[in-house]
């Protein structure tokens, strides 16, 4: 032990003590006086305990021996403090430098609108240079030089100070082995030694933070200075070294300084004795008095500078953060393909600790993974939403915003669309993710006035339609739905179309009193009964309707469900209607919403009775009510519901429906209506919006993918197959664009490609998908032939498969990437028809309501949607300055709603073709992956259940992309579109740059980037290599934007100078 710690003196009565100076992480200083000498003198206090002991003997040992140097502070003795109820303090009695420090005042000279000038900067650092090569030839390391820790005299000397992180070693050549200090000015080998076998930390660690520390004293701050030390120390390792923020303000020797310190190859990084020969060190000034006389006329002048707040300050150590009397902080990557030899349950310990503190979002490279922890914060003022506004990934935390943000950017840089998708099991977080992202697109896309609120108006009310509450979800989406947010060529928002498929309108008339119906039936009903108006909608005062499903008594429930709330219901519907006339929906349009929505509860309520081997209605009276609404012939409408034509050898033959028939007709019926209503509203939302896209502008667009989530309940029938098999297919798309499609691009371009394992469920998409032994064809024939569920289970049986097998008479098991799930068979082929009479077509088609009319009229697309006319806001083929986007035309009508008999597994495989299709129309498009996770199964927030995150991190492929991210290139460009995008950030904008593979190799050396591959025809990136590129492209493009800005300014007043000395001249000539 090198401090006589039994022999110190008390201090009581020594000092008077004055103002706190300084705080560290371990310790606190104040200026204060001697009182035998009336010296004024720095006191450094901090406890002395078993945490403390060993960094307190260190720096005493240093203080002791080596500070008699002019660049180090003088030492002027030690006390104990003995406390009795917690640790004694140890003070060191220290030099007091009144001028503070040096980045304290680089940092008041910004406030004045001042910079350090470049040789006041060498001399500061050649000065702690000289500090540095003391402590280096006594076989020190100071661990922990920055401007904070360099301090100015009154008479404007320079002394490096804070050794609690210095350490001694055996030699000038001597090594260290512990990942510890300041996480902005750490070197690359300071970082790695914190997973490394055998780390090797030399003085060359200083070097490198002098570099750091130069760039701090020039931009008034640190690289890295926002970043969370997690993130701070990925791009320490993983990126090309930092350099001066605009290096063309500053001198080549300055920059070539910092980038003499900043070799991330410690065996080619100088020594310090090498940098203090330097030439930015000797060559910028003559006179070491004069550089005195300099700084303290600095500091005169920055001492009517407004005092500046600065942030606690933390340091690592040896995986911790660590901050004053604070506890220590346990480091998780926020970037899970950080994380050395990874595991899944190195990954699973990870998530968890980060949901502990607080975080729900993990990146794996450019994947964002979210955590549903039931408490996600959904209000984000204007301030948060800044710090997502043309950043790079690692700039902040991980948040739904930064994919935003990313797609934004890349939608700008690129010109081609993005594309948004997101993925996980029902209640996993994706429909609030989704809200919070299209409210960041929003907010970065401002400027517009009205398109965004219009747009984030038209989701709402989307949402309201297609939104539904199942017994594990309360708000689930029952459709997959695209959002596509157009923005004109300077990025503001213009507008947006919404295209939906595969609404689940079975749910309209489902006997399940589990699954609740759609939000706006509630909605509707309550309002109108609040407003004392059902009986203008022939409704009823109770809530007994059928398709309302409303228990006799309450379940308690773990979740608030719309159904249950009619108060807040009514003030939903009312927001709904004026989101809508917003939308331009006139009166007229706004009463043919009220009476279908009535007109549906009321066919819910239909009876039928037996007559003889028929049906027949029992409560016409509802009938009667139904036209009225409707507006069709009561007639027709009342004999469609029991009868039918059946055309059999050219013959038409009436025939009558027995009572389950009629009933479920019926049913068939009433969601058929609301489905075409749905598609009207969401055709009409999108025509209405074509008129600001039109004015604004619609090059470039975000397309945001919303579908249902993977789910399991107790019984699932065809809806949960459609479902479950949809997201098997965007599973398959995901292994596409992560893994198969990279080993086959670097295989073409003779890459040396890494296998990277991964479940691939083709086969068991094929055993879905495939003509023409497919699950979804064998359920189209039995349909067609008009047979039920015996063909499916002898189809299945025949085929001898291991993912499609038959599990009871009625019961089939598939095997899906998340696990094997039961399907009850029986009511497939019914369900699948799709079928209503053309009879009950036929009376709609006649409704003297325009707008029911063509409902029923205009044909459907092949994905069963309702086309309408939008040819007057269609895009003109000459019209170059904007894109076509996919609207449910006229001219995409293919389906007659009387005629053709098409299934829902046919217009199910047409949905998977046009989403797959969208996602890859070019190669450069953009797709982001949003992946979520349900974290628990009692809806608690924070509550964080093992195995179901670890089974569904299995499902999601987690582990396999932290790998592929790790090994493999995320990002693979032609050499013409690498060099398109990004030439001008290393090519003189007068140079002529040939599309070459030399150049492109060119590009990436003189950006010094690291971890790149270069085959025949593509540049491979790696994702951390992207980001960099993007951030350096932003940074650029602001620099060129600020550069015009200012030249328009500085001939904006040469033009007003001349224009008043012309009048000035005419005054003096008419004088």
């Amino acid at each position: 032990m090198y401090l006589p710690y039994t022999q110190l003196p008390d201090p009581t009565d020594k000092f008077e003590i004055y103002e706190e100076i300084a705080q560290g992480v371990n310790a606190k200083v104040f200026r204060a006086k001697e009182l035998d000498n009336e010296r004024m003198v720095a006191l450094k206090i901090q406890h002395y305990d078993e945490e403390h002991q060993i960094s307190i003997e260190e720096e005493y040992r240093t203080l002791r021996d080596h500070c008699n140097h002019p660049n180090l502070p003088e030492f002027y003795g030690v006390y104990k403090l003995e406390k009795p109820n917690a640790p004694d303090e140890i003070w060191f009695v220290m030099e007091y430098c009144s001028g503070g420090t040096a980045v304290d005042m680089v940092n008041k000279l910004v406030k004045l609108e001042r910079r350090m000038r470049e040789e006041h900067i060498a001399y500061i650092i050649r000065e702690t240079c000289r500090g540095a090569i003391e402590l280096n030839r006594n076989h020190v390391i100071h661990r922990d030089i920055r401007g904070d820790n360099i301090l100015l005299t009154k008479d404007g000397r320079v002394k490096l100070c804070d050794f609690g992180l210095s350490r001694e070693v055996d030699s000038t050549f001597g090594k260290r082995g512990t990942c510890i200090g300041s996480p902005c000015w750490m070197a690359p080998e300071v970082v790695t030694a914190m997973s490394a076998k055998d780390p090797e930390i030399t003085s060359r660690a200083d070097v490198w933070a002098l570099g750091i520390t130069t760039i701090e004293l020039a931009d008034g701050q640190p690289p890295f200075a926002d970043m969370h030390p997690t993130r701070v120390m990925f791009q320490i390792v993983r990126n090309p070294p930092p350099t001066l923020l605009r290096p063309t303000n500053w001198s080549q020797q300055i920059n070539d300084f910092v980038s003499e310190c900043l070799e991330k190859n410690v065996e080619n990084r100088p020594m310090m004795v090498e940098m203090i020969e330097h030439p930015f060190l000797n060559e910028l000034f003559d006179n070491e008095e004069e550089m005195q006389a300099d700084l303290r006329e600095l500091l005169v002048f920055c001492r009517d500078a407004p005092a500046i707040y600065k942030d606690p300050e933390i340091f690592v150590d040896r995986g911790y953060i660590k901050r004053f009397d604070g506890k220590p902080e346990r480091m998780y990557p926020e970037d899970l393909a950080a994380i050395e030899n990874a595991t899944d349950e190195m990954i699973l310990e990870s998530l968890r600790n980060r949901m502990e503190l607080g975080g729900s979002y993990s990146f794996i490279g450019d994947v964002l993974l979210s955590l549903n922890s039931n408490d996600l914060q959904t209000d984000f003022d204007d301030e948060f939403h800044s710090k997502y506004k043309f950043k790079s990934r690692s700039q902040n935390s991980p948040h739904i915003f930064a994919v935003a943000d990313i797609a934004y950017q890349d939608m700008l840089h690129h010109k081609e669309p993005q594309h948004v998708v997101f993925s996980g099991e029902s209640f996993s977080g994706k429909s609030t993710n989704i809200r919070l992202l299209i409210n960041h697109l929003c907010y970065l896309g401002s400027g517009n006035r009205g398109a965004t609120s219009r747009v984030e108006n038209s989701i709402e009310a989307i949402q309201m339609l297609v939104n539904a509450g199942t017994p594990i979800n309360n708000e689930s989406t029952r459709c997959v739905l695209q959002y596509f947010l157009t923005f004109g060529q300077t990025g503001k928002l213009s507008g947006a179309i919404f295209n939906m498929y595969m609404l689940e309108k079975l749910r309209v008339s489902t006997t399940d009193m589990n699954q609740h119906n759609f939000h706006i039936f509630y909605y509707f009903y309550d309002f109108m009964n609040s407003e004392g108006i059902l009986k203008e909608y022939n409704l009823k005062s109770e809530r007994g309707y059928r398709y309302l499903r409303i228990p006799a008594e309450a379940q308690p429930t773990k979740l608030k469900y719309h159904r249950d709330d009619p108060i807040n219901n009514v003030e939903h519907y009312k927001r709904f209607e004026s989101i809508l006339q917003d939308l331009d929906f006139n009166h007229k349009q706004l009463e043919t919403l009220r009476k279908v929505l009535a007109a549906i509860l009321n066919i819910g309520n239909i009876r039928f009775r037996t007559s003889g081997k028929y049906a027949e209605v029992e409560n016409t009276e509802m009938v009667t009510r139904i036209a009225e609404l409707l507006r069709v012939d009561e007639k027709k409408y009342m004999w469609s519901l029991t009868n039918f034509i059946m055309v059999k050898g050219g013959i038409a033959e009436r025939r009558q429906y027995s009572t389950e028939e009629a009933r479920d007709a019926r049913d068939a019926v009433a969601s058929t209506i609301y489905c075409r209503l749905v598609d009207w509203i969401i055709n009409k939302i999108n025509m209405n919006l074509s008129f600001p896209r039109a004015v604004f502008g619609d090059t470039n667009a975000v397309v945001v993918h919303d579908m249902f989530g993977f789910e399991c309940f107790h019984r699932n029938g065809l809806d949960q197959l459609m479902i479950n098999t949809l997201n098997e297919q965007m599973q398959y798309h995901y292994n596409q664009r992560i893994f198969v499609n990279e080993m086959l691009e670097m295989e073409a371009d003779d890459i040396p490609t890494d296998n990277l394992n991964f479940y691939d469920n083709k086969t068991a998409l094929d055993n879905l998908l495939t003509k023409p032994d497919g699950l979804f064809y064998i359920i189209d024939d039995a349909s067609r032939t008009s047979q039920d569920q015996d063909l499916i289970m002898d189809r299945v049986v025949e085929k001898h498969s291991q993912f499609v097998k038959k599990h009871t008479a009625t019961e089939i098991s598939v095997a899906h990437y998340t696990g094997r799930i039961i399907y009850d068979t029986r009511a497939f082929t019914d369900i699948n028809r799709d079928f209503v009479p053309p009879e009950m077509i036929e009376s709609f088609r006649s409704s003297m309501d325009e707008n029911i009319m063509m409902m029923f009229t205009n044909q459907l697309t092949k994905a069963g949607n309702l086309t309408m006319p939008f040819e007057s806001v269609q895009h003109k083929p000459e019209d170059s300055q904007r894109k076509s986007y996919p609207l449910n035309t006229l001219s995409a009508g293919c389906i007659s709603q009387v005629n053709n008999l098409r299934t829902l597994a046919a217009n199910f495989r047409f949905t998977c073709l046009t989403l797959l299709k969208t996602l890859t129309l070019s190669s450069n498009l953009g797709v982001h992956f949003v992946r979520c996770i349900r974290a628990d199964l009692e809806y608690k927030p924070r509550a964080f259940h093992s195995d179901m995150v670890q089974q569904q991190m299995k499902a999601l492929g987690v582990l396999d992309t932290v790998v592929g991210r790790q090994r493999g290139y995320s990002c693979r460009i032609t050499f013409q579109e690498f060099l398109r995008r990004y030439q001008f950030l290393a090519f003189d904008f007068d140079e002529t740059v040939d599309i070459t593979k030399e150049n492109c190799r060119l590009l990436m050396i003189r950006l010094k980037m690291e971890g790149w591959a270069i085959g025949k025809t593509k540049v491979f990136l790696r994702y951390y290599n992207d980001e960099f590129l993007a951030r350096l492209y932003e940074i650029q493009v602001k620099k060129s934007y600020k550069s015009s800005v200012d030249d328009e300014s500085v001939a904006g007043t040469k033009t007003y100078e001349r224009g008043q000395g012309s009048q000035k001249s005419k005054r003096n000539h008419a004088q």
